[in-house]
């Protein structure tokens, strides 16, 4: 039987002690997945001290006309964290500061759970501009489709809105999406035309699923090269391939062609300059 305790522990030097611990974290965070969930997009009023602020007056009364200040956006802040198992904080001051430390260099976040205040995490944020926002094959229509159902909701019907798209650049969509509904791409600029990196998730695991109602998540993380990628030239007004000679899966290949049929009218309208579609791997880390 293994022993499960080093009583000499303590004896060891203190660099020596400190290596161990750093060598007993998590492994760097890399390429995190996070789920989309309805309920990011919401109306906001800019207030004067904002710099998107109107000053434009009513033509027929001279006052402000508010409803240039009322803008309809995605917050991001809203999509659930990833909870990273870190006992290491809990096991004794000398670990704490290790942890501490890590937790810091990584830009992770300390939360209470729930509103338990003497249990709390280790969260990951979602990061728009390095983070990848994966949309399950249920949830597609959905997020297409909240925009629309949000605005006809009484708080905001028959307002005049400005919006944003939302600042993330990256989304990920199952293989299986486009193995049923080959068109799925088009409209999804309408809203998102931000995005510039598309990744296609090839033999989805059964449990990439986001865990409703926990306000967490659990750690998924893409795998896969970027060498090969079918790319938006905006120049030419037509998709190519990148990396083509790096193409082993035929069916693959297909498959995001003729997903992106047709699918370049709708860039050029929505003024997309940078767009291309990648395949990748989801790992349970």
């Amino acid at each position: 039987m293994a022993a499960t305790e080093f009583p000499f522990f303590s004896s060891l030097p203190a660099e020596l002690r400190n290596q161990i611990w750093r060598d007993a974290l998590p492994d760097k965070i890399r390429r995190p997945l996070y789920f989309y969930k309805k309920g990011c997009w919401c109306p906001r009023y800019i207030t004067a001290t904002d710099p998107k602020y109107s000053y434009l007056h009513n033509a027929e009364h001279d006052d402000y006309n508010d409803d240039y200040n009322w803008y309809f956006l995605f917050y991001h802040e809203k999509l659930d964290c990833v909870n990273l198992g870190l006992p290491l904080f809990f096991v004794n001051r000398e670990a704490h500061a290790i942890a501490l430390q890590w937790i810091h260099e990584q830009g992770l976040k300390i939360r209470f759970y729930k509103d338990d205040q003497e249990s709390f995490l280790v969260v990951r944020p979602f990061d728009p501009l390095t983070d990848t926002l994966y949309v399950p094959f249920h949830k597609w229509d959905e997020i297409n489709f909240e925009p629309f159902d949000r605005m006809e909701e009484p708080d905001i019907f028959g307002r005049s809105l400005s919006c944003d798209n939302p600042e993330f650049t990256r989304l990920a969509l199952p293989e299986a999406l486009f193995q049923k509904y080959p068109d799925s791409l088009h409209g999804m600029f309408h809203w998102y035309a931000n995005v510039e990196k598309l990744y296609v998730i090839f033999n989805a695991p059964p449990d990439l699923l986001p865990e409703d109602g926990s306000g967490m998540q659990r750690r998924w993380e893409l795998e896969g090269t970027e060498q090969v990628a079918f790319v938006w030239n905006n120049s030419l007004q037509k998709f190519e391939w990148r990396g083509r000679e790096y193409i082993r899966d035929d069916a693959m290949q297909m498959l995001i062609e003729w997903a992106c049929r047709n699918l370049g009218e709708e860039l050029i309208h929505e003024s997309v300059q940078s767009f291309e579609i990648l395949t990748a791997f989801a790992v349970r880390r």
